[in-house]
């Protein structure tokens, strides 16, 4: 069955792993992060991060593609979860493509132009100062009622969150709009 299958690649090889597998005509996805950075003299740019460093998806059939093509690919480590009969993930990865545009995410297989924050206004936007280790919760996006811990600020609207991704911890940059604060579990009144 032609599906989309979740691929672990060798560290930082995710570009590498993409490239040579479309050139084997198996699609792919990666989501990408967009970040500013400036240089030592002050100059901005724009630079791609993976939104899952480590993972990338890839849509073959195993009956036609053989497992141990993909294994075999430069940049490729494994695939994830690969038994006798594999598990498709085609539902995360129409919810991450559904939702990618809502935190400012890219695919460098589609377009690598800016992408804005559409699901939540400006006018109604006020921005919470978060300390380091708060908790969080996502109100937006593929994260929506997920929890996080708050890491970092890193410019005025995006941030660094803490939380679980595919069975580890990472960290995720995120939008600070498609936050809000945790709510606490309550004290039970005996105690």
């Amino acid at each position: 069955m032609n599906a989309w299958y979740l691929l672990y690649c060798k560290t930082r090889n995710e570009l590498r792993a993409q490239q040579h597998l479309n050139l084997q005509q198996i699609a792919t996805y990666l989501p990408m992060l967009q970040q500013k950075t400036k240089n030592s003299r002050g100059k901005e740019s724009i630079k791609s991060t993976p939104l899952f460093p480590g993972y990338l998806f890839a849509r073959f059939d195993p009956e036609v593609t053989s497992v141990v093509t993909i294994k075999n690919t430069r940049g490729v480590a494994g695939i994830v979860d690969c038994r006798e009969k594999m598990q498709p993930l085609c539902h995360l990865v129409y919810s991450i493509k559904r939702q990618e545009r809502a935190l400012g995410i890219i695919d460098l297989t589609d377009s690598a132009l800016p992408v804005t924050n559409t699901a939540i206004d400006d006018e109604d936007y006020l921005p919470v100062n978060y300390s380091e280790g708060d908790r969080v919760s996502f109100i937006d996006g593929p994260f929506e009622k997920l929890e996080g811990i708050f890491q970092q600020q890193d410019d005025k609207t995006r941030c660094t969150i803490l939380m679980e991704v595919l069975g580890r911890m990472q960290k995720v940059k995120v939008s600070t709009r498609v936050l809000t604060p945790a709510s606490k579990p309550k004290m039970n009144s005996n105690n």
